[in-house]
């Protein structure tokens, strides 16, 4: 539909369609996003490394993505399934963001509102996305990496309202260099469970073997990222616990969160799509928020927890579709090509490996 249509000249004419400007795939959005998340609590320079460790994967996952997506689209076609399901997924997620406009608009103090309003705003509109991997769509050419794209950047904008430039802690987080942040190496992994989690959303569809991948790539960022999230949640807390605001937001939170997994508790018995996972999830991850600004023994790694269950989210999507191989909507589609795929994460570069010049890139 992007090849020398309507949009042939345009925004999405890229790649192969006559020289016209790139469109980003899942790997590249989605690890962009991750980066800037991360730069806006410090700028360690993670979005543009992130941005071109996915670009490279992507040479190898989007075209089977593609291919795989044009098959789920197939079957939820022919199973009159998709447009229904799509059409649930859309619903879900309007709830889901108009819940994260009306935060948004709530006036929370620290710019809390407005940070937790993009998370689920951004997680709202992945929900919506994600009919598309079932139900072909013009208005949704690229299912998949809108569903990645929209949370993570959802994740990025929950750190940009709380952290970013003209943020209110951003004259304390803006302050902090990365000498002595860096020496720490006990510090709670923020990157390698959500990059996992964006590999298993991946994989659940098509087993290409990126949970590992992107679990080590996340395990070597974290060296440098872990301490220095630490030190600046210990800072955002010391603050929200200062102003007196710490305790009351972070049970404010905790309350939208528990709403938000009983909906998902709701939705898994009326139908066991994912859908109940993907709001659980998101419930978890309004909930870990609060950690932010007033600190508890239950929840000592608020940045990580707050990324881990964004990812995690979308993971219990695709993972719900698919059953995980075994009984799952589009789980035919999953074992022929995973038949296919059995040699992409797989073998070395002397067996050949489809994936080895990546993972030898990555190690």
């Amino acid at each position: 539909d992007n090849g020398g249509g309507d949009n042939g000249g345009g925004d999405n004419g890229g790649g192969d369609n006559g020289g016209n400007p790139h469109t980003p795939g899942p790997l590249e959005t989605t690890l962009n996003n991750v980066g800037e998340a991360v730069d806006n609590v410090l700028p360690v320079g993670l979005q543009d490394t992130g941005g071109k460790l996915g670009k490279t994967l992507d040479t190898v996952v989007a075209p089977v993505v593609d291919t795989a997506t044009g098959l789920t689209q197939q079957i939820g076609g022919a199973t009159g399934l998709g447009q229904p399901i799509n059409g649930l997924t859309q619903q879900v997620g309007g709830v889901v963001t108009n819940l994260g406009e009306q935060l948004g608009n709530s006036g929370l103090p620290l710019n809390l509102g407005q940070g937790v309003g993009g998370l689920l705003t951004g997680l709202g509109n992945a929900v919506g996305s994600a009919g598309g991997l079932l139900h072909a769509d013009a208005n949704n050419p690229n299912p998949l990496t809108a569903v990645l794209g929209h949370a993570t950047g959802g994740v990025a904008a929950l750190t940009d309202s709380l952290l970013g430039e003209g943020s209110l802690l951003h004259p304390i987080t803006g302050q902090l260099g990365l000498g002595g942040l860096l020496d720490g190496t006990d510090a709670a992994p923020i990157l390698e469970p959500s990059l996992a989690n964006v590999g298993q959303t991946v994989d659940n569809i098509l087993p290409v073997g990126l949970n590992p991948i992107l679990g080590n790539v996340g395990e070597t960022l974290d060296t440098v990222v872990a301490p220095v999230g630490a030190t600046v949640t210990n800072i955002t807390q010391q603050v929200g616990d200062g102003l007196g605001v710490g305790q009351p937001i972070n049970a404010l939170l905790g309350g939208v969160g528990s709403a938000l997994g009983n909906v998902g508790t709701q939705i898994d018995g009326a139908a066991p799509l994912g859908l109940g996972g993907v709001v659980g999830h998101l419930g978890q991850a309004v909930a870990s928020v609060g950690g932010l600004v007033h600190q508890t023994d239950s929840n000592t790694n608020p940045l990580g927890n707050t990324l881990n269950h964004a990812t995690q989210a979308v993971a219990s999507l695709t993972g719900g579709l698919t059953g995980n191989g075994e009984g799952g909507l589009l789980s035919p589609v999953t074992g022929l090509l995973g038949g296919l795929t059995g040699g992409l994460g797989g073998g070395d570069a002397a067996n050949g490996g489809l994936l080895a010049p990546v993972t030898n890139l990555v190690g």
